[in-house]
């Protein structure tokens, strides 16, 4: 798991997790206001915290290669 912490970092911008078999992101994650693009590629997600919400700058959502079945689904019920 990414630990919590990762809420303190709020000036950044790139945030790439890809193939770090992370089976959940904390709901910290909101925290990340300037956050623009978050890869999570190739984990084993099969959600998305709803505070994913709260990233108002996020331009880019990379989710592919998670356990969920359809993790983008998941992800446009909770805008």
């Amino acid at each position: 798991m990414l630990r919590k912490e990762i809420g303190q970092l709020t000036a950044l911008r790139y945030l790439i997790l890809r193939g770090n078999s992370i089976k959940e992101l904390p709901k910290e994650i909101g925290l990340l206001n300037y956050l623009q693009e978050l890869d999570v590629t190739d984990n084993e997600l099969t959600s998305i915290p709803p505070e994913i919400t709260q990233l108002e700058s996020l331009k880019s959502l990379l989710t592919t290669g998670n356990k969920a079945e359809d993790l983008s689904l998941k992800i446009k019920k909770l805008s």
